[in-house]
């Protein structure tokens, strides 16, 4: 029975690392009704229960340490050297370093608004006059503490001495020493602690990884330690990471759930595992102020191949991802702008607002897959003044008006220049950087307008990817004149936000024959 157990907590474990799997029955039974006729009887339950759940503590607390101890072993053998694999460019050709205009402004076709349904405004702006209260985690004012800056938030966290390992040279021994060292210590409560700010923060992977990188780097006041302890508490939240090493460093390895661009990767057990950028942040890229335009996946030393070794830590096999699917709560710092734009003979202004601080993560972030970007859960800031912004203006129109005012917005309210020319690197922009941004260019005008089209209209948008430009395509609810293109048995009539004062329907002259994939 025991045994049965035992194995159930064993499978269970990442689910009750914050919970004791017997405190409601122990709870139960001690607070249950008592009668003098089964009084003795229940004292001697409760004592065999204490006895019985210690006796389950001390057998998984035993296992926990033979799994330890075993990948400590594996780690001390003999590493592998692996060569590293450049990765390929978003684009097989250069962007235009400028794009055609429309000659002017056609206007809409008569019959076809006749036949467009009115809009139903989609969006549901997030309230932020009373945000909810952020549960930061409780600390313990006579135990160490360390404390930083994260993206504008005053961080605190208790940590036990144990955690302060030793570390003597860059080879597999001292690292597996390192695991040992750390997989003794009280780190527990650490890990509770930083769990607690996750959540209240509501940090996706990479912002979780950024979080326990800039823990470590406090900690430590070392990049090598700052590293190994990012990678041993991952690894214990579940994530498939690795750590590296060459003559000089040691370096975070990790297989993604999407593909990376302009990140070398190494080929181990048949999986990609991308390098992780080597010095993640600077100090100011923790305040209010953005970050310098450089790559943070480009390291100063290119790195050729490194030693890391085969296998997995038990039960450690989660991607790390980039996907935001709630509003991350590093939003400090806000700004404003207007955005003006004409359309149909009006001149229209939206002011929006934008956070530093989330742009400032944003500029963290490797280049990713289209689809993270297209597929981001809007920041509270986009909910609350852009969209709220533009809805007030098409509020009435008929789908193809609006349709129309959106793409007339996202092609004339904001400069274009490449991103090689602004930031002399490939950037791909969420919303919030487009409007902090003063340029902007193909990817990130089609990102924006199918942001602003799904959420107020709540219309199907895909993204259309050419050799060297990125256009998009809405499922209008009626059929329109114009280019389109059938995908997934449904049409989609051509929207392209850089194309200036082109309509719906209307696709750049060069890409009229080139061939292009589709953007989910």
């Amino acid at each position: 029975m025991k045994n049965l157990i035992l194995a159930t907590l064993i499978l269970a474990q990442p689910a009750l690392a914050d919970s004791d799997p017997f405190a409601e029955l122990e709870s139960e039974l001690k607070h249950s009704k008592k009668s003098s006729k089964f009084e003795h009887f229940e004292d001697d339950m409760l004592e065999d229960f204490d006895r019985f759940k210690q006796s389950v503590d001390d057998d998984f607390d035993a296992f926990k340490k033979s799994v330890d101890n075993e990948f400590a072993s594996l780690l001390q053998q003999s590493w592998q050297e692996f060569n590293a694999i450049k990765t390929s460019a978003p684009y097989t050709t250069p962007k235009p370093s400028t794009y055609p205009i429309a000659k002017k402004q056609e206007p809409l076709n008569n019959d076809e608004l006749k036949h467009s349904p009115k809009v139903e405004i989609k969006a549901k702006p997030i309230q932020t006059a009373t945000p909810p209260t952020k549960v930061m985690p409780k600390l313990e004012e006579r135990k160490k503490k360390i404390q930083f800056h994260f993206f504008g938030e005053s961080i605190t966290l208790n940590y036990d001495r144990s955690l302060l390992f030793r570390f003597r040279s860059t080879n597999n021994e001292s690292i597996g020493s390192v695991w040992k060292q750390l997989s003794e210590s009280k780190y527990q409560t650490l890990e509770s602690q930083m769990q607690d700010y996750i959540k209240a923060l509501a940090l996706n992977d990479w912002a979780k990884y950024l979080f326990i990188q800039q823990a470590g780097q406090t900690l430590y006041k070392n990049q090598n330690k700052a590293n190994l302890f990012t990678w041993f508490m991952m690894v214990k939240m579940g994530y498939d990471l690795k750590v590296g090493y060459d003559k000089h460093d040691v370096y975070l390895l990790s297989a993604m759930q999407h593909s990376l661009y302009s990140v070398p990767f190494f080929n181990i057990d048949n999986a990609r595992y991308y390098l992780l950028p080597n010095s993640v942040l600077e100090n100011k890229a923790l305040t209010n102020k953005a970050l310098t335009n450089r790559a943070l996946s480009k390291e100063s030393r290119p790195i050729k191949r490194l030693h890391t070794y085969k296998g997995h830590y038990p039960d450690a096999r989660q991607k790390l991802s980039f996907a935001i699917k709630t509003p991350l709560r590093i939003d400090n710092d806000i700004q404003r702008k207007a955005l003006t734009f004409d359309f149909e003979n009006r001149s229209y202004t939206v002011n929006a607002t934008y956070s530093d601080t989330l742009v400032s993560f944003y500029n963290t972030l490797p280049q990713s897959d289209y689809r993270i970007y297209f597929d981001a859960t809007n920041s509270r800031q986009i909910n609350n003044s852009l969209l709220k912004g533009l809805s007030v203006h098409i509020n009435g129109m008929t789908e193809l008006e609006a349709v129309n005012f959106l793409l007339r917005f996202t092609q004339t309210a904001f400069k274009y220049k490449t991103d090689g020319d602004q930031f002399a690197y490939e950037k791909v922009m969420f919303p919030d950087e487009t409007i902090h941004f003063p340029y902007s260019d193909c990817e990130d005008r089609s990102i924006l307008f199918q942001t602003l089209v799904k959420s107020l209209l709540g219309l199907d948008v895909v993204g259309l990817k050419y050799s060297n430009h990125v256009a998009t395509a809405v499922s209008l609810s009626h059929e329109v004149r114009g280019d389109s293109v059938n995908y997934k048995g449904k049409r989609y009539t051509v929207a392209d936000p850089t194309y200036i004062n082109a309509n719906v329907g209307m696709t750049m002259p060069q890409y009229k024959k080139a061939d292009f994939t589709v953007i989910e």
